[in-house]
């Protein structure tokens, strides 16, 4: 994958959290991830960061529809899985890799929190992990510190 553009949406009109956004080219293929399950989740992370999963629950086959999906897994077989849901990378980031939610091509994703915060530092933020209250960890953008105007940056004792 290669990123031609990277900016921060700050959602300043709306109560939303501030997203990252970028641009690449040579973005993988849903065939090229790799999945490992926990339980009923599945996770997989691509080399470029990028990250898919799915909770799948054999009892609900609803989400996206009804759909299945023909999943690569880390052992070299393929699951197929119909009607998983998406869920939150604050409950994924228990039990995987951290991830933060982005928006690339101008489709939302997720990527590795390694690639996202050294994005978001490019476009001017910095990505800060918080932990709820029930454990899910999340990564917000925040606007970096305002810099001290110079005078309040001076000595009152200094001969200047």
């Amino acid at each position: 994958m290669k990123i031609t553009n990277v900016e921060i949406d700050w959602m300043e009109a709306w109560a939303n959290d501030p997203r990252l956004k970028f641009t690449a080219t040579d973005v993988p293929d849903f065939s090229e991830y790799v999945y490992t399950k926990k339980g009923n989740l599945y996770f997989a992370q691509h080399e470029c960061g990028l990250a898919s999963f799915f909770s799948h629950d054999p009892n609900n086959e609803t989400g996206f529809g009804g759909r299945g999906f023909e999943l690569n897994m880390a052992d070299g077989t393929t699951e197929t899985i119909k009607g998983p849901w998406s869920s939150r990378c604050s409950v994924l980031n228990m039990h995987f890799p951290h991830t933060t939610e982005v928006t690339y091509n101008r489709t939302g994703g997720y990527l590795d929190v390694e690639t996202a915060a050294w994005l978001v530092e490019k476009a001017g933020g910095k990505l800060v992990k918080h932990t709820t209250k029930h454990g899910e960890i999340r990564y917000v953008i925040e606007r970096p510190a305002p810099l001290s105007h110079p005078s309040e940056m001076l000595d009152p004792e200094a001969n200047v």
